[in-house]
């Protein structure tokens, strides 16, 4: 999901795949042999000329944000990773051989996977089996090699005791279909960068793997096995070509690195094994440009003895020029005719910045190549971009087994040709409501049917794109950053992914899972004592809001994110905190903490005020820890330091002493039992990875005894036993019962995936982790005995719509099936989130509703053991002001700035509202609230809704309450504040109108959109004058110019009112005082002011008579 948007691409609405085409600069990269990812991708963003993010830049930053939390100083040593994954395969495989021989599968021992089954995670590449249709296997992102036998209607994993297997690309053998091939990275700097262990084998069909002694490449593109000969293999990496003729025991480089750099793609002719074609890529050097390297240009090679030697077969195929730039190729050969290739690639015009998708052909075995100009030339962007900006991450195409002409070609969308490349449409399917997720990777016919690999997993067409199936049912493969259980309903849960959105689980429970909100997701949770309503977020901070989080469906979430300052981004991974005494308070983060106390309504950000002499330091955010038991106890990761709070975030002191100084925090957690206590996970595979402070912050001490040597990705304190922590690592789950003083491996089953998140219910029976490539899992404790409180509302006996002002009784009752509980029962009002006690048995208490909105009103009750259950009631207050009949009256004296706020979430739009003239048609009427003003002194007044979360548009009228109306003047509507206005976020409406005494406006507030978004505040304000200039003529006369000032104004000078005479416009802009300087002798200083009727004042200037 590309960013370079506005936010209102991000409407609210449910938001999935969609593909970007609009291009983003990209300049040279300066290159050296040991330049590693990390400084690619830190000067191809160095050379962006702060071009807005595309979606090429979120795949940087995932690229940045998995080295930062999986790496040392931000880098992964391939080899020193490579002997760790071995040690750990080889412990997991004797693990499991114990098992068989003595099972453990008691209560709380067994990790159990909870999906998502229903939507899968990137898939990389796809291996057919050569005899038999039905048998496949595929390569994920980071969730390793899966096996269908079935045609993908259902799948196995094969490498679950591999860590965080990144697949490059996979082969059978053709010759011995046991043989299976594995190249371990994604190439094309992927989509975060799990970086690979080199070349794998297995000789069983992948049951057993054999991991090689030393790395041949981190990045796989391809790989091609002799159709005769299972040991003679060829494959495409980032270090060039290589060539095997003893089944990967030894390698030959076959196409060198130094003159080509990678190797990006291989294809073998169909019929003659000894011919093959590769595509090489310089992986953005742009030498031609750069000037200080010697990278070809992208080529195509041609060998014609098995791969062992090659010969370039580029004709008719441009080079990269100073002002042009070749992208990374991809190839396919029509089984039918293999004389016939096609090849992919786009070219970016560095003087327009336009990258433009390309389709190359031949007809000669390659010996010349036509750029089909239905391609290029196309008006439809969906043709000539097809790429979009990221042909370098998403780039395949394929032929028809059966017929040359019939192509399909894909990156960010699908296009195909039925008649050789003379015309290119959009794939049919991508238009059917089956229609395959978009950023594509692998393209695979088996007989007829295209088999298509994408980041949303597996998809199969039987008609060469007419329609296609989905295969993802099954394939938990999904990576997540983060998630939350729902305290009261135990089997829901919400969770934020890689690339494919934050997706929720009912209260069915199982393994399937409902899209809740698009892009990729991040931290995300529920209200725990109003559990409807819940969070997600998206990339750069951004924060969304569902007050319908019920037992099954698609809620819907609308956007609440805070109004940051202008250019104030967020971090990419987006950090949410829930108070977890106090829940309706919130916390995000950018270089600053925000906070809402009113569940996302409004925003504010904390001071970053030290007191120990420290700097708050300008980077983003990584963890924010909020103290359940002092929730006035706030800690704060920031890069390697802690800043920590312990006066609810108005006062910071640098925390930090003893920690690595050189090592990312990626999690931070308070001990509830202890405000002085807290752990903090920290990234790295070169030193401890647990770290505990017991004197809020003064020192820190490592406390990582059992933990293996792998990055550290989050700690959590179990809620019931203060002395047992939970440790999420990169190879799964520990746990430590002394506070962390040593720590042993937990649980069974769990595949060796980085474990992002771990969440733990708030009575201690259900751990929950997210993988990041292998789903959700979860581990239930032994039951207890004890069973949870129940909670009921009696009355109302179902929602009810109010006036606002009206008063609501409410009966309820709590209970518990377990005697000598201590029950804590309370009834929350989330209107002005007001609380009262509620004892056990029946309680009945009444509430005045004093403001618009939907309120989720709730019953709520834990016990002891804190279990918590909750009962649910929506009130819907309506707002009067919705209708222009019976406007919110401003005062026509203020006092002013005057300041209403508004909840446009039952607002609606009537049919006598105008249209805005300062948006388009068709937007800008949503969710209308109106207001009527007529002042009683004439000026010009400012009306704004600087901070609001809403995207509102303000737009003033005059005429009838319900119109018709007439604008009243041609720049008395806005959409978005002008930057540098100091109006605060990017949502916000900022106008100013002259206004005659009596005379009554219509202020029309709508929204951008028709979504019930949120909360917002009118603030209206009288312009007092404003003195720009003075000046004389002659001994007398003198000349005030400026802006604001009113009929009647008087200048004062020396604070003496002078007799004034304004000019002829309204409101002027000079005034006039024929004889004030008739008195003041040459050179004297005088000071100058202006007072308007109403008693505003001037700024105050000095003037020195001539």
């Amino acid at each position: 999901m590309g960013l370079y948007m506005k936010y209102k691409w991000l409407a609210p609405i449910l938001l999935f795949a969609f593909a970007v085409f609009l291009p983003a600069p990209r300049s040279a990269l300066t290159f050296n042999e040991s330049t590693s990812l990390d400084d690619q991708i830190r000067a191809k963003d160095s050379n962006k000329d702060g071009a807005e993010e595309d979606e090429g830049d979120a795949i940087r930053e995932r690229v940045r944000l998995y080295l930062q939390r999986h790496g040392d100083n931000g880098r992964i040593e391939a080899e020193r990773r490579l002997q760790k994954i071995k040690a750990e395969y080889a412990a997991r495989r004797a693990e499991q051989a114990e098992q068989e021989l003595s099972p453990r599968a008691v209560g709380g021992d067994t990790w159990i996977s909870i999906g998502p089954s229903n939507g899968a995670g990137r898939t990389t590449g796809i291996a057919l089996h050569p005899t038999d249709p039905n048998t496949l296997l595929i390569g994920t992102a980071g969730g390793g090699v899966w096996k269908s036998t079935d045609a993908g209607s259902s799948w196995v994993p094969l490498t679950d005791s591999l860590n965080d297997l990144s697949v490059g690309a996979i082969a059978i053998a053709p010759s011995n279909p046991d043989v299976v091939y594995l190249g371990s990275g994604e190439g094309g700097l992927a989509i975060d960068f799990i970086p690979g262990i080199g070349f794998l084998k297995s000789t069983d069909g992948g049951a057993n793997w054999i991991l090689p002694s030393s790395v041949l490449a981190t990045q796989f593109f391809r790989i091609s096995v002799n159709p005769n000969n299972a040991n003679d293999l060829v494959v495409a990496t980032n270090r060039g070509a290589f060539r095997s003729t003893d089944g990967g025991a030894n390698f030959t480089s076959v196409i060198n690195q130094a003159t080509y750099r990678e190797v990006s793609d291989i294809v073998r002719h169909p019929t003659n094994s000894q011919i093959l074609y590769a595509a090489t890529w310089d992986a953005f050097a742009w030498c031609a440009r750069a000037g200080n390297c010697s990278f070809a240009s992208p080529r195509v090679l041609k060998s014609t003895d098995g791969g062992s030697t090659w010969i370039e077969k580029s004709s008719g195929i441009p080079a990269s020029t100073q002002t042009a730039e070749v992208n990374r190729m991809a190839l396919a050969i029509s089984p039918s005719n293999p004389s016939v290739l096609y090849l992919n690639s786009s070219t970016l015009d560095a003087s327009t910045n336009d990258e433009v998708s390309h389709i190359y052909k031949t007809t000669n075995g390659g010996d010349s190549w036509i750029d089909l100009s239905a391609i290029a030339a196309n008006s439809n962007r969906s043709i000539s971009h097809f790429l979009g900006t990221q042909g370098w991450y998403d780039n395949t195409l394929v032929v028809s087994p059966t017929n040359e002409n019939v192509v399909i070609a894909a990156g960010v969308g699908y296009i195909r040709s039925t008649d050789g490349g003379s015309s290119w449409q959009s794939a049919p399917f991508s238009s059917t409501s089956t229609a395959p997720h978009v950023d594509v990777h692998d393209l695979r016919y088996q007989g007829s049917r295209l088999y298509i690999a994408n980041d949303g997993g597996v998809w199969s067409s039987p008609d060469n794109g007419q329609t296609a199936a989905d295969h993802t049912a099954g394939l938990v493969t999904r990576q997540y950053y983060a998630l939350f259980n729902d305290p009261v309903n135990r089997n829901r849960v919400i969770g934020g992914t890689q690339d494919n959105g934050t997706s929720r689980r009912g209260d069915a429970g199982g393994s399937l899972w409902t899209p809740v909100v698009g892009g990729d997701g991040f931290e995300c949770g529920f209200n725990t004592l109003v559990p409807s309503i819940a969070y997600g977020t998206v990339q750069g901070e951004r924060i969304f809001r569902t007050k319908e989080s019920g037992p099954s469906g698609q809620p819907r979430f609308f956007e609440i994110t805070p109004p940051y300052a202008s250019g104030e981004g967020g971090p990419f991974l987006s950090i949410l905190t829930i108070d977890p005494k106090m829940p309706w308070i919130v916390y995000g983060g950018t270089t600053r903490v925000w906070r809402t106390t009113d569940a996302g309504d409004s925003w504010a950000p904390l001071p970053t005020t030290t007191t120990d002499g420290s700097a708050w330091q300008t980077i983003s955010i990584s963890a924010i820890a909020v103290n359940r038991g002092d929730n006035s106890v706030i800690l704060t990761a920031k890069g390697a330091n802690v800043f920590r709070s312990s006066d609810g975030g108005s006062t910071w002191v640098n925390a930090s002493s003893g920690l690595p100084t050189n090592r990312g925090i990626n999690n931070v957690e308070t001990d509830y039992s202890n405000s002085l206590v807290a752990y903090a996970a920290i990234s790295g595979t070169t030193g401890p990875g647990v770290f505990q402070t017991t004197n809020g912050g003064a020192s820190w001490t490592a406390r990582s005894n059992g933990l293996p040597a792998f990055s550290t990705q989050v700690v959590r304190v179990d809620p019931t036993d203060p002395t047992v922590l939970y440790c999420g690592t990169d190879v799964g789950v520990y746990r430590s019962t002394d506070r962390g003083g040593s720590w042993l491996k937990f649980g069974n089953g769990l595949p060796s995936s980085s474990v992002h998140d771990l969440r733990i219910l708030d009575d201690g029976s259900i751990l929950r982790v997210g993988t990041h490539g292998r789903g959700i899992w979860e581990l239930q404790v032994p039951p207890t005995g004890n069973n949870p409180p129940q909670a009921s509302i009696l009355l109302p006996i179902a929602a009810m719509t109010i006036n606002r002002g009206a008063t609501v009784g409410f009966t309820g009752t709590i209970s518990d099936p377990d005697n000598g509980d201590t029950i804590n029962g309370q009834w929350v009002f989330p209107d002005g989130w007001q609380t009262i006690p509620a004892p056990l048995g029946q309680s009945t208490v009444s509430h005045i509703f004093r403001n618009a909105g939907v309120f989720p009103v709730t019953l709520t009750a834990r016990d002891s053991h804190g279990a918590l259950a909750a009962s649910t009631i929506n009130i819907t207050v309506s707002e009067p002001a919705d209708s222009c009949g019976t406007p919110m009256t401003i005062p026509p004296n203020g006092p002013f700035p005057f300041t209403s706020q508004m909840n446009i979430e039952v607002a609606t739009t009537q049919t006598s509202d105008p249209q805005p003239p300062c948006v388009g048609s068709g937007t800008g009427r949503g969710n209308s609230i109106w207001f009527e003003f007529t002042p009683t002194n004439s000026g010009t007044y400012q009306f704004s809704t600087c901070g609001s979360i809403v995207d509102t548009v303000i737009s003033v009228w005059t005429g009838p309450a319900c119109g018709p109306y007439a604008v009243v003047a041609s720049d008395a509507c806005n959409d978005e504040a002008a930057l540098g206005s100091g109006c605060a976020g990017v949502h916000a409406s900022l106008l100013s109108v002259n206004a005659a005494a009596g005379q009554t406006l219509r202020i029309m507030v709508s929204n951008f959109f028709s979504s019930p978004a949120g909360v917002y505040s009118l603030i209206v304000s009288q312009e007092g004058p404003h003195i720009s200039s003075i000046s004389s003529k002659g001994i007398k006369k003198l000349f005030v110019s400026g802006t604001g000032f009113e009929g009647g104004a008087v200048v004062m000078m020396n604070g003496v009112d002078q007799v004034t005479r304004n000019d002829d416009s309204s409101p002027s802009t000079d005034l006039i005082c024929k004889k004030a300087l008739r008195d003041i002798p040459s050179g004297q200083q005088v000071t100058i002011q202006v007072r308007n009727p109403g008693g505003l004042v001037s700024n105050t200037m000095t003037y020195v008579k001539p």
